[in-house]
């Protein structure tokens, strides 16, 4: 800080100028020292210099052998040594390569080479500290070496005639080398053959295989088998037959290899194969409707046509065999369908009295399983039923048909109606209602289907009532309906009616009718007979006025009274009412007698006063 000129000096292992060349030695922590004097005063301070170790590469010093290049041939062996060392005195580790790959260790490796190994390679060791590798290597070539070609292992051959014999044999052998085969015939150098039918036997064949240079040989046994032909079966055209007709095909056929023909056919149940001909007879049972109720609906409907063919198509395999092959042929049978008129059971004749419901059951079947509809001939209906009237008596032919929807069957019944009497009888007889006092008129109306005269009459009339050609007239009084009767009386009428003719002898031919009568007590108003004050009156103010009614009910029902003095102002319950006036002026006051149906009433206009009194003089 004084501007004085100062000077430096290191401790070792610095020089004076501060620098150190360190060595492979000296690795370690070292401590050094720096002082600076103005030559009065100094200064100084120590410091630590880290010398990290530095790793040197090992070297390689003996590597044997020391040709520059080798040759062997393919399955020899060269063997190689190497030491190496290291200058920091570190342990070494030994590695060896062929082109790069390794496969040992130690100072010391053989290299073994094979009959894939032709050609240059590199065999290389390097010795290694573990950081650091030193490397040396050895050119080696390697000269191939021909092997010769090798047949698979062959055994005997069997295949049949017609048959193709292929040998499967390697195009090169071990070494890559193109191999070429020589053949016994008759397989020849391809190794194939395709036999025929006429080289059934044995033989024995050689097969020899060459690389150019070396070559393998060997000798199998290749049996042909004897095949038999299948014969050769003439067309069968395709056949069409009804039900229960005979069908005839005819058979032809020829065997190459001469053999016996044996002809089978399948798909004709039943068929028989005579004198060179297939004979087979499709009975009228063969095509049958399905035996189900949507079959069953269809046929009905008469519509099963369109869901099930009147034909049966059958595939026949005609079959024609030698001594072990055969040969066959498809070809279709078309059976038709035949239809068989249904068959109906023998019905009864009838006889039957009018009136009655005469019901024919035919009863049928169908041998091809159609369903069989029956129809009638007028007078019954389609469904066979017929409800007689009473104009049908007569005798009556009806013919019954049994249809399968194609072919018909008839039969004929005999039908008897006999006469029988018709009752009379009545029309429509309503229950009727009527009010007292009221006159009720109603006709009773009878008929009779057979035109007979017919006797009618009533019984129990009600008192007053009339009943005259028929016309039955009522007018009840006001006292039908009397107290106890909850406002109404009912009177029951019978009327009877006869034709006066007899259906047994114990039984008469007289009908009744019942009809009601309500009759509804007719209400009656009360009667004021009499009343008090009974004409208009004039009343003052504090004297009191009795107002009183005499009233009666023709019915004889309750009556109800109600003085009426003004708004919200009444007295119930009483026939005498007595009232007294307060003010002055026009009053009115009104009576209401009620039997709780109907009501009257009276009205009193009074007028109230006061007294006045003249002065004496």
């Amino acid at each position: 800080p004084d501007g004085d000129s100062v000077t430096v000096t290191f401790s070792p292992p610095l020089d004076n100028n501060g620098r150190w060349q360190t060595t492979f030695d000296d690795a370690g922590t070292h401590q050094a020292t720096v002082v600076v004097s103005d030559g009065q005063d100094q200064v100084e301070e120590t410091f630590a210099i880290i010398v990290e170790d530095k790793n040197r590469a090992p070297s390689i010093i003996t590597a044997l052998p020391d040709d520059g290049g080798m040759l062997i041939r393919e399955t020899e062996e060269v063997s190689f040594f190497a030491e190496a060392k290291d200058p920091d005195g570190d342990s070494l580790a030994y590695s060896w390569f062929v082109d790069d790959e390794e496969k040992g260790d130690g100072e010391e490796f053989t290299y073994v080479s094979d009959y894939d190994d032709a050609g240059d390679h590199v065999v290389a060791v390097e010795a290694s500290d573990g950081k650091e590798k030193a490397r040396t290597t050895w050119p080696v070539e390697v000269q191939n070496v021909n092997r010769a070609p090798s047949l698979p292992q062959l055994e005997d051959a069997s295949i049949d005639e017609n048959e193709t014999l292929v040998f499967e044999l390697p195009q090169e052998d071990i070494d890559g080398d193109e191999i070429t085969y020589t053949i016994d015939e008759p397989i020849g150098n391809d190794g194939r053959w395709r036999t025929g039918y006429d080289d059934a036997g044995v033989y024995t064949i050689t097969i020899v295989a060459h690389d150019g240079e070396l070559s393998d040989k060997e000798t199998i046994v290749v049996t042909v088998n004897d095949v038999d032909r299948a014969p050769e079966l003439n067309e069968v055209d395709d056949l069409t037959i009804n039900e229960n007709e005979e069908l005839y095909v005819p058979l032809s056929a020829a065997d190459p290899d001469g053999d016996k023909i044996i002809f089978s056919v399948v798909g004709l149940e039943g068929a028989r194969i005579e004198n060179q001909e297939v004979r087979w007879n499709a009975g009228y049972e063969f095509i049958q409707l399905p035996n189900n109720f949507f079959a069953r609906v269809l046929s009905r409907l008469r519509i099963d046509s369109f869901f099930y063919k009147p034909q049966k198509t059958l595939d026949v395999l005609l079959n024609a065999c030698g001594k072990e092959k055969c040969a066959n042929q498809s070809f279709t049978v078309i059976v038709r369908n035949v239809n068989r008129a249904p068959v109906m059971d023998t019905l009864d004749d009838l006889t039957v009295d009018e009136g009655s419901q005469i019901v024919i059951e035919p009863r049928g079947s169908d041998p091809d399983n159609d369903y069989v509809r029956f129809r009638f001939s007028e007078p019954v209906g389609f469904s066979g039923k017929w409800k007689t009237v009473f104009d049908d008596a007569g005798h009556y032919s009806v013919s019954v048909t049994a249809s399968d929807g194609k072919l018909d069957v008839v039969q004929n019944v005999s039908i008897i109606v006999e006469n029988v009497n018709r009752l009379p009888t009545f029309g429509k007889i309503s229950d009727n209602s009527v009010l007292e006092n009221e006159t009720l008129y109603f006709e009773v109306p009878v008929s009779d289907a057979d035109g007979d005269n017919l006797t009618l009459i009533a019984e129990d009339l009600p008192q007053g009532s009339e009943f005259n050609s028929g016309i039955f007239t009522w007018t009840p009084n006001y006292d039908t309906v009397v107290l106890g009767d909850d406002g109404k009386k009912e009177f029951l009428l019978t009327f009877a009616v006869s034709d006066g003719l007899e259906i047994t002898a114990n039984e008469s031919t007289i009908i009744k009718k019942m009809a009601m009568i309500t009759v509804e007590d007719t209400n009656r108003p009360p009667v004021i007979r009499s009343f008090a004050p009974n004409i208009t009156s004039i009343a003052l103010v504090g004297q009191p006025v009795v107002f009183k009614v005499d009233a009666l009910d023709p019915d004889g029902d309750e009556l109800r009274h109600t003085f009426k003095f003004g708004f919200l102002d009444s007295v119930k319950g009483h026939t005498a009412v007595r009232r007294t006036f307060s003010s002055v002026g026009e009053k009115k006051i009104t009576v209401v007698v009620s039997d709780g149906k109907n009501e009257v009433e009276h009205t009193w206009n009074l007028r109230v006063g006061r007294l006045r009194r003249v002065p004496r003089e």
